[in-house]
């Protein structure tokens, strides 16, 4: 007996332009006209290179003076964005002492950076204020009018290197590195490096006329944590390739206002369709509202349509 099987034939053709429409759905991060990338860094909205291209606060420079073109928010050069964190990477900005114990003070021993009437914070979660040095004591002003704090580093007499335990990849237990926290919603820092001991008092506590550069040199910067482990190598000279080309993380927030008072205005509510409104840091008094990928969702938040299912066990 011979049956009779039937089958749905399906054009290729139209599965793969099917394909490429919801890949397009997913992946549409910039406003239509708009550029989406300057040099290496892909710019989604809601930054954006030219006007009409962002949400205010957002702009992007692109200066193609340099090859490939590098990208900057104000004078601060760009590394990464992070859509679904709601955060962006920059190279780092630190403070250093440099050789020799003639200057107390130069240019390069105090950085500030104020990110006031921007929407940008400091992350506390991904940033530490850390200090290197065997001499180093590290300052951070947090804010305007919100005190300070900081750390001291130090090595063992016995080892004029970094780790008194003879260990390498010593972490920043406070012998040859320091690190303490920021709190969160850090809008304005100014960080501060300078020697413990001048150079005679190094003399009577090393008893030795030759003051290694270790003692001599010391770095403090607020790093993103994954872009900079201490190792004592770190010590041996006084210019640090590494931690000069180290990250310090920004979140950003939208406006000022709780996400209940946001929704009231759709027309300049940003986060499109499903999406979650997220509220900065609501406990601590810290204004402002993200937007996020519902569970289930991805694309960007930020842009109509939306955020898009993406479900691959699907079959069309």
């Amino acid at each position: 007996m011979f049956g009779s099987k039937h089958s749905l034939l399906v054009d290729p053709s139209l599965l793969l332009a099917l394909f490429f429409l919801l890949l397009a759905a997913v992946a549409n991060e910039t406003k239509p006209g708009c550029n989406s990338s300057c040099g290496d860094l892909k710019v989604p909205y809601p930054f954006g290179i030219r006007d009409g291209c962002f949400l205010e606060g957002f702009g992007i420079i692109c200066n193609d003076s340099y090859s490939p073109p590098k990208p900057f928010l104000g004078d601060l050069e760009v590394v990464n964005i992070f859509l679904a964190q709601n955060q962006v990477s920059l190279k780092n900005f630190v403070a250093h002492t440099g050789w020799g114990f003639n200057v107390t003070e130069d240019a390069n021993s105090v950085v500030s950076i104020d990110l006031t009437d921007t929407p940008f914070a400091f992350s506390n979660t991904a940033n530490k204020f850390t200090v290197t040095g065997c001499n180093s004591l590290g300052l951070i002003q947090l804010g305007v009018g919100e005190g300070s704090t900081g750390c001291f580093s130090i090595c063992s007499k016995s080892n004029n290197k970094s780790d008194p335990e003879g260990n390498n990849n010593e972490p920043c237990s406070g012998f040859g590195c320091c690190q303490t926290p920021i709190f969160n919603g850090l809008k304005s820092l100014a960080t501060t490096i300078r020697n413990i001991f001048n150079e005679s008092g190094l003399n009577d506590v090393l008893n030795e006329t030759e003051i290694p550069a270790s003692y001599q040199c010391g770095y403090a910067f607020v790093v993103d944590i994954t872009s900079y482990v201490f190792e004592s190598s770190d010590l041996d000279q006084c210019s640090s390739s590494k931690i000069e080309n180290s990250r310090v993380v920004l979140d950003w927030v939208i406006g000022n206002q709780t996400c209940e008072e946001a929704q009231k205005n759709s027309a300049t509510y940003a986060c499109k369709e499903n999406s979650n409104c997220d509220e900065y840091d609501p406990d601590n008094g810290v204004p402002g509202y993200r937007c996020s990928c519902k569970q289930g969702y991805q694309g960007n938040p930020y842009l109509s349509p939306g955020c898009q299912v993406c479900n691959m066990d699907k079959r069309i």
